[in-house]
């Protein structure tokens, strides 16, 4: 679950974390791109997230760092103009998977 917060990134954008306080990790479709015209997203749609409480939009950034030889890219939210780097292409990994999360999820505590 990602959470967008009022600490700054790296970059000095908002920080996006995994904090569960649900308030905070509300995201919505802001628009897409769908092939189909349907009120539902399937793989290769183009989607931008709108983050519902802070109104932010989640930004893939160019910053990139390493912890424990693994490279990471930033991930940020911000209110600026929506741009190529705001887009998500949603890939449909393994149907059986979400089912299983899912099915799951109940048993979370």
């Amino acid at each position: 679950m990602l959470s967008c917060s009022s600490y700054k990134s790296l970059s000095n954008y908002s920080e996006v974390n995994t904090r569960t306080s649900a308030e905070y990790a509300i995201w919505k479709l802001k628009q897409y791109n769908s092939t189909n015209n349907c009120a539902y997203v399937k793989s290769q749609d183009r989607i931008i997230l709108q983050n519902n409480y802070f109104k932010k939009i989640l930004r893939s950034h160019e910053l990139e760092f390493t912890i424990n030889n693994e490279k990471f890219q930033e991930v940020v939210c911000h209110d600026e103009r929506i741009g190529g780097n705001d887009e998500w292409i949603i890939e449909l990994i393994d149907t059986h998977l979400f089912q299983y999360l899912c099915d799951i999820s109940k048993y979370i505590v």
